[in-house]
C-alpha cells in the first residue's frame, strides 16, 4: 500500500472516530456536563476571590502572578484514603491572550490526578492554584498533559504578597493550596498529572477543540465559564496594578 493510500485511510479513520465520539454524547449528557462546568467555574471564581481576601503574608506573591503565562484553578481537590488512596480534582486552565490579559482567554477544562497530596493535617479537600512560568511548561499544558513529578517540574510556591521573586523564579510551575482551614501554602505533590478533560471540552467547544485550539484561540468565552474568566482577569490585574507594586 502506497504512502498516499495510507494517508487517505488514516484520514478516513480519524473522521469515523470523530463521528463516533460525537455520537457518544447525547443532548441530555451534554447539558449535564455543561451544568457541572458552570458550577465548577463559579467555584473556581470563589477560589480566586477568597485568595484576594487573605492577609498579605498568606497570599501568592504578585511577582509570580505577573510572570505566569497560564494559570490553573482546581476547586475542591479531594484526597481519598489514609493508607492507599489518591487525589482527584477538576478545574480550568487559562492562558494570557495576545494583549497579555485573561479577559478574552477561553479556559480549557482539566483534571488533576496524583498518588499523594501534601495537605494540612486532617484536611481532605483543598483548592489548588498552579502558576505556569516557562514556555516549556506552557507547551506541555497546550499538549494536553503536564506531569507533576516533584521538584523536577513543580515547586511549592512561596507566600507573601509583597515578597520579591522576579527573575529569581526558577520553577516551571508554582503550586498553592487552600485547605479547609483557609490557609494558603505551597502544595507538596509526589507525582501526578494535570490532563485535559476531553469530554468537558467537547461539550464546551465542540469536537475540534483540543487544548491548544482552545487556549490559543481567538474565540468567545462560553457564557457558562464567564464567572471564572472575569475573576481571573481581576485577580491578575490586581497583581499588576496595585500601587507600589514592583
Amino acid at each position: 500500500m502506497s504512502q498516499a493510500t495510507l494517508g487517505v485511510v488514516a484520514a478516513g479513520a480519524l473522521v469515523l472516530a470523530g463521528c463516533a465520539s460525537s455520537g457518544s454524547m447525547s443532548a441530555s449528557q451534554k447539558t449535564e456536563i455543561l451544568d457541572k462546568q458552570r458550577d465548577r467555574a463559579a467555584d473556581a471564581a470563589r477560589v480566586l476571590a477568597t485568595q484576594q481576601e487573605r492577609p498579605n503574608n498568606q497570599r501568592i506573591p504578585r511577582d509570580l502572578i505577573r510572570n505566569a503565562r497560564c494559570v490553573a484553578v482546581l476547586p475542591n481537590v479531594t484526597k481519598a484514603g489514609l493508607v492507599v488512596g489518591g487525589t482527584h480534582g477538576k478545574g480550568f486552565v487559562s492562558c494570557r491572550d495576545r494583549s497579555g490579559d485573561f479577559a478574552k482567554a477561553p479556559p480549557a477544562a482539566y483534571g488533576l490526578t496524583a498518588g499523594s497530596l501534601g495537605l494540612q493535617a486532617g484536611a481532605q479537600t483543598a483548592n489548588v492554584i498552579m502558576l505556569f512560568q516557562t514556555e516549556k511548561a506552557v507547551r506541555q499544558v497546550l499538549d494536553g498533559e503536564f506531569a507533576l513529578n516533584g521538584t523536577a517540574s513543580a515547586t511549592a510556591g512561596p507566600a507573601g504578597w509583597d515578597r520579591r521573586v522576579g527573575a529569581r523564579a526558577a520553577s516551571p510551575v508554582y503550586i498553592y493550596s487552600q485547605s479547609t482551614g483557609g490557609l494558603y501554602a505551597g502544595l507538596n505533590l509526589q507525582g501526578g498529572t494535570l490532563s485535559a478533560d476531553s469530554r468537558a471540552n467537547t461539550a464546551l467547544y465542540g469536537e475540534s477543540a483540543d487544548p491548544s485550539r482552545i487556549l490559543l484561540a481567538d474565540r468567545p468565552v462560553p457564557p457558562s465559564l464567564a464567572s471564572f474568566n472575569d475573576a481571573l482577569q481581576q485577580w491578575a490585574a490586581e497583581a499588576s496594578n496595585t500601587p507600589g507594586s514592583t
